[in-house]
C-alpha cells in the first residue's frame, strides 16, 4: 500500500480539526482520532509521525486543544499523544 494512502487521510483530518475554531470556553479540550472498524496501519504511520513529530507539535500548538489522541479501538491502544504540558508520546508498533 502506497505511504501516501495511509498518511494523507489522517494528515488531512490533524490539519482540519487542529484549524477548525472551537468554543474558547470548553476547557480543557481534547482531541480524538481513531481507528474503528478496521486495524489501523499504524506500524507504517508510526515511522512518519516520528519523523513529523516537531510539524505536528507545532501545528498542535497552535490548536486550542490541549492534548491530542490517535486510539485505535480494534486493540485498545493509544498510538500517539500529544499534549501541551507533555512532551509528545509516539508508540512503537507491536
Amino acid at each position: 500500500m502506497p505511504l501516501v494512502r495511509i498518511w494523507g487521510p489522517l494528515e488531512k483530518m490533524l490539519t482540519k480539526k487542529l484549524n477548525k475554531g472551537y468554543d474558547p470556553e470548553a476547557r480543557p479540550a481534547s482531541l480524538l482520532l481513531y481507528y474503528a472498524s478496521s486495524r489501523s496501519p499504524w506500524e507504517f504511520l508510526q515511522p512518519l509521525v516520528a519523523a513529523k513529530a516537531a510539524d505536528i507539535q507545532a501545528r498542535f500548538e497552535r490548536s486550542g486543544f490541549d492534548s491530542m489522541w490517535l486510539f485505535d479501538a480494534t486493540t485498545g491502544g493509544i498510538l500517539f499523544c500529544f499534549s501541551q504540558s507533555l512532551a509528545p508520546v509516539i508508540n512503537d508498533p507491536g
